[in-house]
């Protein structure tokens, strides 16, 4: 007879994101984090170097952080809470994490090596409920009513996938499979004596990314998270149901709600923290910052074109232009298209597309990309 044996968060992960006001290499971050890390209580810590990844990782009791650096000086730092330490409750991992960050960008702030951007956020939650002796395939999915508009994964006649999965959200695979393997042997040592090896058990999932969460914190009372809140609405929205017994009902949605789904609605979580944090908001970008941000992927971008084309960077002006112009010189329908999408982006901020009055069209001989003359009003006059 199937049973729930098992339900928790099986992913939760922290954000913090900084600017770095002085370049710092990875060697450099390891011992600003180590500095943090010792403050905090947290001396057991090592790197980790995981495949296919650029990113520096670091491992404390608990907690993995990876630093990225997506472009310019911005460094985004997430904290990747294990499940076996949240499921072992021996410590309150996320305040941990929290007190680790917080550590971290204190002191290099007052060092001025860094300024935060905003305040530490979760940006990804996942909760499960593991349900024994229950094999879910292609006949339970077809009895699943998803919201309108989610796409279901597409399967072939006959087959028996061991993960189904809709919009990213929302996804139910054999967990005893996945149970199999050496690093996730803790997860039999949960399930107790009452599963056996064979036995076959089926994982449902929820996970939240940072988007659902700014979407869930618009209409969330006090905006903090409720992980029980969030359970109920996630089955609500995916709702199992079963055909009533002596009638012929084709419509799904006027089907019964299967007895599954009533048990895995009557779930409680526990909370990883000691009081509930605040569920993300969604930042709107004014015209400096999304300059900011607009010049530094540029930037980005640019240098890895420098060395892939192989240029003398001495003059970086000159090494740009000389990119942009080897660029547009491979289409010749390159640069009108280019030149459409700067006018389409110049009227999102309120500017006049070139061509116009204030911004003349250039000539035959001038460079594809020609300053404007000074005394525009984008560029006022002894500015330069």
């Amino acid at each position: 007879m199937r049973r729930i044996v098992h339900h928790g968060i099986d992913e939760l992960v922290v954000r913090q994101v900084v600017t770095l006001t002085l370049p710092q290499s990875d060697m450099d971050l390891w011992c600003l984090f180590g500095e943090a890390a010792e403050e905090v209580g947290l001396r057991d810590r090592r790197l980790v170097r995981r495949r296919g990844a650029d990113a520096l990782c670091i491992r404390v009791p608990g907690i993995e952080f990876r630093f990225r650096r997506p472009y310019g000086r911005r460094l985004v730092i997430d904290g990747y809470l294990e499940p076996e330490a949240l499921l072992a409750r021996a410590q309150p991992t996320y305040d941990a994490a929290v007190a680790l960050l917080t550590s971290f960008v204190k002191i290099n702030r007052v060092r001025g090596l860094l300024e935060p951007e905003g305040s530490i956020e979760i940006v990804r939650i996942a909760l499960c409920a593991d349900v024994a002796y229950l094999e879910y395939g292609l006949a339970m999915d077809r009895r699943l009513q998803v919201p309108q508009g989610v796409r279901r994964a597409p399967t072939l006649p006959g087959d028996r996938p061991r993960q189904i999965s809709h919009a990213r959200f929302f996804k139910a695979y054999a967990k005893h499979v996945d149970a199999n393997r050496p690093s996730k042997a803790w997860i039999r040592q949960v399930w107790g004596t009452a599963v056996e090896p064979k036995d076959p058990v089926t994982r449902f999932e929820f996970t939240w990314s940072r988007r659902h969460l700014v979407k869930a914190g618009r209409t969330a009372k006090g905006g903090r998270i409720d992980l029980d809140l969030l359970w109920r609405d996630a089955l609500g929205a995916y709702r199992l149901t079963r055909k009533p017994r002596g009638k012929a009902c084709k419509r799904r949605s006027e089907h019964p709600t299967d007895k599954l789904w009533r048990e895995l609605d009557s779930l409680t979580f526990s909370r990883p923290w000691r009081s509930s944090p605040s569920l993300p908001i969604c930042h709107r970008l004014g015209l400096g910052k999304a300059r900011a941000v607009h010049v530094g992927r540029f930037l980005g971008a640019a240098a890895a074109l420098i060395a892939d084309f192989d240029l003398d960077a001495t003059d970086l002006a000159a090494a740009i232009a000389q990119v942009a112009r080897v660029g547009i010189a491979s289409s010749p329908r390159l640069e009108s298209d280019l030149r459409a999408r700067i006018d389409e982006q110049r009227a999102k901020f309120g500017l006049k597309p070139f061509g116009t009055a204030a911004h003349p069209a250039p000539s035959g001989d001038s460079t594809p990309f020609s300053t404007p003359p000074p005394g525009t009003p984008d560029e006022p006059a002894g500015s330069r």
